[in-house]
C-alpha cells in the first residue's frame, strides 16, 4: 500500500510541476491572435459595407417601394448581423450587386429576399 501511496503522490508532483510549462506553450501566438480577430472584423466591417451599398441602390429602393419596406431599418439590422447569417447576406448582396451592374430582370426577387430576410431579422431581435 505504501508503494502506491508513493506512486500516486509521484505522479501528481510530476504533473503539477510541469503543468506551468504547459501553460506557457502556445499553440498560436498573442500575435497572430490579434491578427486574427482584426482580419475577421476588417471582413465583417466588408460585409456589411456591401450589404448596405446594395440597400441603397436605385433598384433596392425601387423593390422596397413595390412592397412599402423600410430600408432604414433594413440598414439597421445590418449592424446586428454577425457570423453565419452575415456570412449568407454577404453572399446574396455579392451575387446582387454583380446582377446590379446588368440590371437583370431576376434581380427584384433577390433584392426583395434580402430586404425581407434582414427585415426579419430585425424584427427577431
Amino acid at each position: 500500500m505504501p508503494f502506491r501511496s508513493l506512486l500516486v503522490a509521484t505522479i501528481i508532483v510530476s504533473l503539477l510541476a510541469a503543468s506551468p510549462a504547459w501553460a506557457q506553450q502556445s499553440v498560436v501566438s498573442q500575435a497572430d491572435l490579434r491578427q486574427a480577430m482584426t482580419d475577421k472584423a476588417a471582413a465583417d466591417a466588408a460585409s456589411r459595407d456591401l450589404i448596405r451599398s446594395v440597400l441603397r441602390h436605385d433598384a433596392a429602393r425601387a423593390v422596397a417601394d413595390r412592397y412599402q419596406l423600410d430600408l432604414s431599418r433594413a440598414e439597421q439590422a445590418v449592424a446586428t448581423l454577425d457570423g453565419e447569417q452575415l456570412a449568407a447576406m454577404a453572399s446574396s448582396a455579392t451575387l446582387i450587386d454583380k446582377e446590379l451592374s446588368g440590371e437583370a430582370t431576376y434581380v427584384t426577387i433577390s433584392l426583395t429576399a434580402l430586404l425581407l430576410i434582414v427585415i426579419l431579422i430585425l424584427l427577431i431581435d
